[in-house]
């Protein structure tokens, strides 16, 4: 574990260590330590650090012997996206040995990260913080598929920003190709016309409501419509109460904060409430937190703005540090402790 506070140290102490340089591009330089960083811990990681590790190297021989042909037969046999599946097989014919891939998803989902923290994000240290303790950067150690597609998500943000549908669309269905519930963020696209109003809230309150009586036939219906049956039986051990209750402020604050000013954050407020809704729906199955984590990205971008929206300098100073030691708390009381995706003890990779 002590990697990891490691982690969240070079997030926090680097920030002022870089800014009290004379270099002239400080924010180039913080984030390109501290995704390095990252990469390193996540590419060089034992390959028993992650549950469904013991799924992914297996598969990466598989299909790397296999021919094309071969490929796209097996493909409809087994319970895995085509992108991925070439993606493999491109990496098997560079290099047998698994740990090309293990490099690659992290060079993917990190990179993205780092450059969209870059574009978007008005402080990059807290977007870097809410990237570990929302234990968003636990998902490319275990889920490497939705690795991918979480991170080619991002990229699809600046095309909602700009009005851009086909663009936005062919993102996201690239992120498709390498896991089905990435196709869930095409509601952004739609939603983000609709203007944010008291009535629209209530509706979405209302949903999440429907959603928490009738979680179980929905997750139900919608895993058979995705052909994840499989997921059925897990249908009432969900989790997620803790995010709940940080999405829940997330969305207070962000209400309180833009009221009554002229600040447009409809597509992020859009985001979060379906982060929500998702969440709500993870109660009863955990699995809906894959779907929950695209709108979650986004977060890394709403968070900071919001609080720099706070004209008051000693409530905003507030405001973020009892928002970091809330995510610290969630991240070690709940997110380490439960564990579920196995990566402590860490230990790193020996050739």
């Amino acid at each position: 574990m002590l990697i990891y506070l490691v982690s969240l140290g070079v997030v926090i102490v680097g920030y002022p260590i870089v800014h009290m340089t004379s270099i002239k591009y400080k924010k180039e330089l913080y984030v390109t330590s501290v995704g390095l960083w990252l990469f390193l811990v996540l590419a060089l990681r034992g390959d028993n650090i992650g549950t469904d590790l013991v799924r992914y190297i297996p598969w990466y021989s598989f299909w790397g012997e296999l021919s094309w042909p071969e490929i796209f037969f097996e493909y409809n046999q087994k319970d895995c996206e085509i992108g991925y599946i070439i993606f493999n097989k491109l990496l098997y014919c560079i290099h047998k040995s698994p740990r090309i891939l293990l490099v690659a998803v992290a060079a993917i989902a990190v990179g993205f990260t780092v450059v969209s923290i870059y574009r978007y994000s008005s402080m990059a240290w807290l977007s870097f913080f809410m990237y570990i303790t929302m234990g968003l950067y636990i998902k490319p150690f275990s889920t490497l598929r939705q690795a991918v597609a979480m991170g080619i998500i991002l990229l699809s943000y600046k095309y909602v920003k700009q009005n851009e549908f086909i663009k936005f669309l062919l993102v996201v269905l690239a992120a498709g190709l390498f896991h089905k519930t990435a196709l869930c963020f095409i509601l952004v696209f739609f939603l983000s016309k609709i203007r944010i109003s008291k009535t629209y809230l209530g509706l979405m309150l209302a949903a999440d409501v429907v959603f928490l009586v009738f979680g179980k036939e929905i997750l139900t219906f919608l895993a058979k419509l995705v052909h994840y049956e499989s997921y059925i039986k897990r249908i009432g051990s969900g989790n997620g109460g803790g995010m709940l209750l940080i999405h829940i402020s997330i969305l207070i604050l962000v209400l309180m904060v833009i009221r009554g000013t002229k600040e447009e954050m409809g597509l992020e407020l859009h985001c979060l409430l379906l982060a929500i809704m998702f969440n709500v729906l993870a109660l009863q199955m955990g699995v809906a937190d894959r779907i929950m984590v695209y709108y979650d990205m986004v977060l890394l971008f709403t968070m900071p703005r919001t609080i720099r929206l706070i004209k008051e300098r000693q409530m905003r100073n507030l405001v973020c540090v009892l928002f970091c030691f809330g995510l610290f708390t969630y991240y070690i009381c709940i997110i380490c402790r439960v564990d579920n995706s196995s990566i402590i003890p860490y230990q790193f990779w020996t050739a």
